[in-house]
């Protein structure tokens, strides 16, 4: 049993309530008994065994989205389109739903001898459109002359140059990068070993390369690896300089390399600055304390504030 799409939308349309009960069924009837190119070849004979009536010529008059092509011939406009998202010239020979479809218009000959709708006229205006601008196109190229003294064209760009000008514009923004990089570490790192050959080293231009691809131009994450690699001064019994910190930069960050004794000072150092802040907050809320009795967080508050004092 075939099955095919309906829109569902045509009970809602005033040209369809319009029609009377007759020519209602009548276009239902050459929907679902068209073939799949929407082609209904019409038997009286059966109209009338359907309808229990004489069906003419003059009842298919009115009805929209059919076309008579020949005296026994309906086409259903769309129905292409509507049932399988296509218009016909987009159908395609190696689709196995196309094909059926593709060898109904053929045997309608409607393949050779199409409707013609305005979207096609468009289509050949566009068409026009196109050849008027190749041939200005074509004109443009003929009236482009050779300059003999210099050698070149005149008026149209040269593909050489043009890549010239990009490797420039490309090496122009990488050596900005690298000098920033550069400045940063001079800035960040007084107690790695300053830089010298790595200026005009093309081994530490490829590290930089890399760096940059890898951090999409991060220059904040290379700052945060400056103060970092910093602290360190070391990695193992090697002194750390520009190279071996990008190098090594990922485990500079995951704090791979700090000692044991560097971990427990940082640790140290953040649990003093966490108490500060909470000594700080502290003092705040005694300051603007009005109530009775007093608090027990703020009974020990002036020893902790003294020892802030002794501490800075």
């Amino acid at each position: 049993m075939s099955k095919r799409l309906t829109d569902t939308t045509i009970w809602n349309k005033d040209w369809y309530l319009d029609l009377p009960l007759k020519k209602k069924l009548l276009l239902r009837y050459i929907y679902d008994n068209c073939d799949c190119a929407g082609v209904y070849e019409i038997s009286y004979r059966t109209l009338k065994n359907c309808f229990d009536q004489e069906i003419t010529k003059e009842d298919f008059e009115g009805l929209k989205q059919i076309k008579f092509i020949d005296e026994n011939k309906i086409l259903v406009e769309d129905f292409i389109k509507f049932q399988y998202g296509v218009t016909p010239d987009k159908l395609k020979p190696k689709n196995s739903v196309h094909k059926g479809i593709i060898r109904c218009l053929e045997k309608h000959k409607l393949l050779t001898n199409p409707f013609i709708t305005v979207k096609d006229k468009d289509k050949d205006k566009d068409k026009d459109k196109v050849k008027d601008m190749n041939f200005d196109i074509k004109n443009h190229n003929d009236n482009i002359h050779f300059d003999m003294q210099n050698n070149h064209t005149i008026g149209m760009p040269n593909k050489s140059d043009i890549k010239n000008n990009r490797d420039k514009e490309l090496k122009s923004s990488f050596n900005d990068l690298k000098d920033k990089m550069f400045k940063t570490y001079d800035e960040l790192c007084p107690h790695l070993i300053p830089l010298s050959g790595e200026k005009t080293s093309s081994r530490t231009d490829e590290k930089i390369r890399l760096y940059l691809s890898e951090t999409k131009n991060n220059m904040e994450l290379f700052g945060q690896i400056c103060q970092k690699a910093d602290k360190l001064k070391t990695i193992g019994t090697i002194n750390i300089d520009f190279e071996t910190m990008l190098n090594c930069r990922i485990g500079i960050m995951n704090g791979k390399y700090e000692s044991p004794q560097l971990r427990e000072k940082e640790r140290i150092k953040d649990r003093a600055r966490r108490e500060i802040l909470q000594t700080q907050r502290r003092n705040e809320e005694y300051r603007s304390f009005k109530g009775d009795p007093m608090p027990e967080s703020f009974k020990n508050l002036g020893e902790k504030l003294r020892s802030i004092k002794e501490q800075k």
